[in-house]
């Protein structure tokens, strides 16, 4: 009895040891990891939206106005700008699944979302704005402790001049200048991305291991045929990291949802293509020489901090589009799984998206997330 006791016990120790090395090993470990590279300070990670509502009047007159365009053409490719709501989802659902973020801030060019209590919530006067915060303690105490700030365009590009711009290349360039009292590290996340299960630090950074670097499972070089002018920008980005460190490397993707930056990644990035970054930022549209910047923060993560690539994507992609029949699959798909993110792209019409589909969206996620943030009317 004793000794079938024992066989059991040993079986069923090697069982979970094998287990863990497994996990630890296939799932974390795609790449041995260099202790001798110094590991970032993650002390506190902050949240960073892009966002824009490209269809707001005064946004369609400027953008017509810098670009010397008529409204047909712009309206041309208005889903690239047109506001979902998106961001609101997102929002919620950071609250849900995320809490342990610390403060969000929202990039955006002298705009607000119709549906943000922007006299009760913001405290924003750091960015030139006199805000009454009506709150009281216990008001303070029910909804947590993050505070959901606005940082316009005009508050951290460098190059006054370069403004206003609509290309996300250029305004993501501008990182390296954020207001000091957004964290070291923090979790960049457009619109169209949200949290779908519980996620933790430990899915962003590992206090050994350092940042984790999610990629693409497709290499550049799948974009060599392309002439689309994210294909283009991706070729030329790859090209100017071979040159600067003399290789001939066809480097994969950083994947489209959420991503850990660090400043001092960006203060890296400056000192060896400060001049290139200053050339994104000027170009108020998208160019084919414009910079990448998520996938150069991920090179140069990898080339000289601390960090590995995780076998397994915390992230699903996927595309809105007019077929009602295909998205209906979509999102009884994504209601019966547990993706830690999504990234919701926007494929639909530019003129005349589904509506029925829109309803469907709408519907969904509000069913995903239904309690409101505290910033919500």
């Amino acid at each position: 009895m004793q000794k079938k006791f024992l066989i059991l016990s040993v079986f069923i120790f090697l069982y979970v040891w094998i287990s863990v090395y497994k996990y630890y090993h296939y799932v974390y470990n795609e790449e041995p990891i260099d202790v001798s590279k110094p590991l970032l300070d993650c002390t506190n990670i902050d949240l960073v939206y892009t966002w824009v509502n490209g269809t707001e009047p005064i946004h369609m007159i400027s953008r017509m106005k810098r670009l010397n365009i008529t409204l047909e053409e712009a309206k041309a490719d208005s889903n690239r700008f047109r506001d979902l709501d998106g961001l609101k989802y997102s929002l919620r659902s950071f609250l849900q699944y995320a809490p342990w973020i610390r403060n969000v801030y929202i990039i955006t060019d002298n705009q607000y979302p119709n549906w943000l209590n922007l006299e009760k919530t913001m405290n924003i006067d750091e960015f030139g704005f006199d805000v009454d915060m009506s709150e009281s303690v216990l008001e303070k105490e029910e909804r947590g402790n993050h505070e959901i700030r606005f940082i316009f365009h005009s508050d951290y590009f460098q190059n006054q001049s370069d403004l206003p711009v609509f290309n996300s290349n250029a305004i993501e360039v501008n990182y390296y200048s954020l207001p000091d009292e957004v964290s070291e590290c923090f979790i960049s996340m457009n619109d169209d991305v949200y949290f779908g299960a519980p996620v933790k630090r430990d899915d962003f950074v590992h206090p050994i291991k350092g940042i984790l670097t999610y990629e693409d499972s497709a290499p550049i070089s799948a974009y060599d045929d392309t002439q689309e002018l994210f294909a283009q920008s991706l070729r030329h980005s790859n090209s100017l990291l071979n040159k600067l460190w003399g290789v001939d490397n066809s480097r994969h993707l950083a994947e489209h949802g959420p991503i850990l930056f660090h400043k001092k990644v960006f203060e890296q990035m400056y000192k060896w293509i400060g001049d290139e970054m200053r050339e994104t930022s000027s170009h108020a549209i998208r160019k084919s020489n414009d910079l990448q910047l998520p996938f150069l923060h991920l090179h140069f993560t990898k080339r000289f901090f601390r960090s590995y690539t995780p076998k397994k994507s915390i992230n699903k992609y996927a595309g809105l589009i007019d077929d009602l029949t295909k998205m209906k699959s979509l999102f009884k798909k994504l209601a019966g799984t547990d993706y830690k993110t999504v990234c919701l792209n926007d494929g639909l019409s530019a003129s005349d998206p589904n509506p029925q589909v829109l309803q469907l969206y709408h519907k969904s996620l509000n069913e995903k997330f239904p309690n409101k943030g505290y910033w919500e009317y």
